[in-house]
């Protein structure tokens, strides 16, 4: 599956795991698919929608440099298993020009 979206922001980020201590990194993508981008009514009575969050590579963050931020993109998802249940992840994202 693929999505339009605007990926707003993008951070870095190392942690220490506790029980191994193995250092672990990352970058949390954060993004807007771009079909939402209109006025919302929510069931739960909020308005507008709520940006998305991706986790990547600590590798990413160089790649988003290169396009800036906020930048137009195409989000690619993979089914994954998580605590027993199928869910959509992002696997990727491709940028658009």
């Amino acid at each position: 599956m693929e999505q339009k979206v605007i990926i707003v922001s993008a951070d870095t980020w190392t942690m220490e795991d506790e029980k191994t201590g193995k250092i672990n990194t990352g970058c949390t993508v954060w993004y807007l698919p771009i079909d939402e981008l209109k006025p919302i009514v929510n069931s739960d009575s909020s308005l507008g929608c709520k940006p998305c969050k991706a986790s990547m590579p600590f590798e990413f963050i160089d790649i988003i440099k290169n396009y800036g931020a906020p930048c137009k993109a195409t989000a690619h998802f993979v089914m994954r298993l998580s605590n027993g249940q199928q869910i959509l992840k992002v696997d990727n994202f491709t940028f658009n020009k």
